[in-house]
């Protein structure tokens, strides 16, 4: 369960410790498919953020190397439309997590009042995320079959690290549906674990009274 993604090569007669160092990225990777539709989704997490305040904590756990957590921020808070191409990976799945109660670290296997305020979203194969429909209707909506989802079977261990938070996920059987497609349920399988850290986003307060 408790791994990180490690990749290692050695070249005669030359220093590969620094190329070691570089490639031992921590990440929670893998994928997810849903069987019955032959979709599958990438997920490799190097990226996070997350806060804690009043006995909770949520945590956004992004695919794009480069999002930030004003970005993160505003895609779960803001009233008004957020374009999230700059921030969203389109063929990936990003996971956000609700936990309470929060009291410095959890650890947690299947937990399924955890799992119902926590959330996958898969932006399942080709597509775009364009704006659709009209006046107070209108969003941001992947072209593509996007399915939103939660962990069934999984095990969760989050630790505070100074400011930051060191998150190790296992996940590999979930619960979902296609929400921008009627709504149909299709569970999706697959193996999803690793350890990443993620950054403290003060700006995420505005999403635990949401």
């Amino acid at each position: 369960m408790w791994w990180l993604l490690w990749t290692a090569c050695a070249g005669s007669g030359s220093d590969s410790g620094s190329d070691n160092r570089e490639a031992q990225v921590p990440a929670i990777a893998g994928t997810m498919r849903i069987v019955d539709l032959e979709l599958v989704g990438d997920v490799n997490i190097q990226n996070g953020y997350a806060w804690a305040q009043g006995g909770t904590m949520v945590v956004y756990l992004a695919n794009d190397p480069d999002a930030t957590c004003e970005q993160i921020a505003a895609y779960l808070t803001a009233s008004e439309l957020v374009d999230p191409n700059p921030f969203l990976v389109g063929g990936a799945c990003d996971v956000y997590l609700r936990v309470f109660p929060w009291e410095g670290s959890i650890s947690v296997s299947d937990d399924q009042i955890l799992a119902a305020n926590s959330s996958i979203n898969c932006a399942f194969g080709e597509g775009a995320f364009t704006l659709q429909g009209e006046g107070d209707n209108e969003r941001y909506a992947w072209t593509g079959t996007w399915w939103q989802g939660a962990p069934k079977a999984y095990n969760l261990m989050i630790d505070a690290a100074g400011d930051d938070f060191d998150v190790t996920l296992e996940m590999f059987d979930y619960s979902g549906r296609l929400t921008l497609e009627g709504g149909e349920v299709y569970p999706a399988i697959g193996d999803v674990t690793g350890s990443v850290t993620v950054n403290a986003c003060p700006a995420l307060a505005g999403a635990i009274g949401r």
